[in-house]
């Protein structure tokens, strides 16, 4: 009788800590960043909202950690290249003709994209070219179609990387639960 009283007490204390635990997880949603490329890396990532306008801007450094000049290339072109998905389910990409938006089927225009000096225009592709060590900036504007969604559950953008005008691949960049700060 006397052993099966510690041990009771043991697995009282494992199954109260069991259950405690997962409640404090689902507060807690992490960014998380993944980045295919291990010669750039992303940095300072970063959504902040306008609570008077709506419009949320998402910004982050893409640096360049190989010892080769990186050509990087962001495909911009339809939502599999290039979307975002808020934490209300609302979706947005990229419409390269004005017209387009009219039969957008679900998903909101996203204006504005820049990538270190080059804008956005007609093209669906941003190219950066830069030295070893440096970082070029990605800036992405869109007006939220829900003020104050708490989060963007996914951000995702394809990538052409080159090193030394060699190419090296074509995969996505994801961010996954990335907070947005509304002021």
């Amino acid at each position: 009788m006397k052993n099966i009283l510690p041990i009771a007490s043991v697995l009282a204390f494992i199954l109260s800590i069991s259950m405690t635990k997962p409640c404090a997880a689902q507060g807690s949603v992490e960014l998380q960043i993944i980045s295919p490329f291990k010669e750039i890396t992303l940095t300072d990532v970063k959504a902040t909202g306008n609570k008077k306008n709506g419009m949320v801007e998402v910004s982050m450094n893409f640096k360049n950690e190989s010892s080769q000049s990186a050509g990087v290339s962001l495909s911009l072109g339809g939502f599999p290249d290039f979307g975002i998905t808020d934490s209300k389910g609302h979706k947005y990409k990229l419409f390269t003709d004005v017209n387009a938006v009219n039969s957008n089927k679900g998903y909101q225009n996203i204006p504005f994209i820049q990538f270190g000096d080059k804008k956005f225009d007609w093209v669906a592709l941003v190219k950066q070219e830069f030295p070893s060590g440096e970082m070029r900036k990605l800036s992405v504007r869109f007006k939220s179609t829900e003020a104050a969604s708490p989060a963007l559950t996914d951000f995702h953008i394809r990538c052409i990387l080159s090193l030394d005008y060699a190419n090296v691949g074509d995969k996505l960049y994801e961010l996954k639960n990335l907070k947005v700060d509304w002021k």
